[in-house]
């Protein structure tokens, strides 16, 4: 039986999240929500807090799950990044960056690219 698209998103984070700590990022909280978006994982890396949107795609043939994560798409985790922060005073002055995870469920391949987008 195929994965719902729901459990083809927590299977991509876990694969995500599990690459990202083999290259010594430590996971702070994953799914952080609010009304008006979500950051799939929250990491750390050394003194900078990496925020990371996780894509996912049975094949890159259609194009680069990169691609999709858009101006609004960057908007929205922008904005509940600085929530995060905002709710957490311990991260106030600590270097920010926007990452994104592209997870081919075909093969579990992984393309990481950082820096995707700034604020």
């Amino acid at each position: 039986m195929p994965m719902t698209t729901r459990k083809q998103g927590q299977y991509a984070e876990m694969l995500a999240r599990k690459y990202l700590q083999a290259r010594g990022l430590t996971l702070i909280t994953s799914n952080y929500e609010k009304p008006y978006g979500e950051v799939d994982l929250i990491m750390r890396e050394q003194e900078t807090l990496v925020f990371t949107e996780v894509r996912a795609r049975k094949d890159f043939d259609s194009g680069h799950p990169f691609e999709t994560v858009t101006k609004d798409k960057q908007h929205r985790i922008i904005r509940v990044a600085r929530q995060y922060l905002s709710e957490f005073a311990d991260y106030d002055h600590t270097e920010c960056r926007f990452d994104i995870i592209a997870v081919n469920l075909s093969n579990d391949e992984i393309e990481w690219l950082q820096d995707a987008f700034e604020a």
